[in-house]
């Protein structure tokens, strides 16, 4: 499965289409981060993240950031975490996705133990 997830991102990239790409490196950092190969999810999520910002794809983005805080939870580094959680909760405000928005906030509580106020 995975070599066939890497197939297609190739060809995505080969016909210059960074969206399908972006969604297959997801794929490949939520397989990973299930088996818990964490620095491995971490690539292939900050794949997806780079293909997503060339296109300027906001909702892309905010998920990107948001996969990005619960692999480096799974991990261990909370600090890391919480930065991408923040980065997403702005991102989906930003992008007026109030239940997008709201599951990151409520995310953010939860790794910092403390009620985040909208700034």
């Amino acid at each position: 499965a995975v070599s066939l997830l890497l197939d297609s991102a190739a060809v995505a990239l080969e016909a210059d289409i960074p969206l399908e790409a972006s969604k297959t490196y997801y794929k490949l950092a939520s397989i990973s981060s299930l088996g818990a190969r964490f620095e491995e999810a971490k690539a292939w999520a900050l794949k997806a993240l780079d293909a997503d910002k060339s296109e300027e794809y906001g909702p892309g983005i905010a998920a990107d950031l948001r996969a990005l805080a619960i692999i480096s939870e799974k991990a261990g580094d909370l600090p890391l975490a919480e930065d991408y959680l923040r980065r997403s909760w702005l991102a989906w405000r930003g992008l007026n996705r109030p239940v997008d928005a709201e599951a990151a906030r409520k995310d953010l509580e939860k790794i910092t133990g403390r009620e985040m106020e909208i700034p």
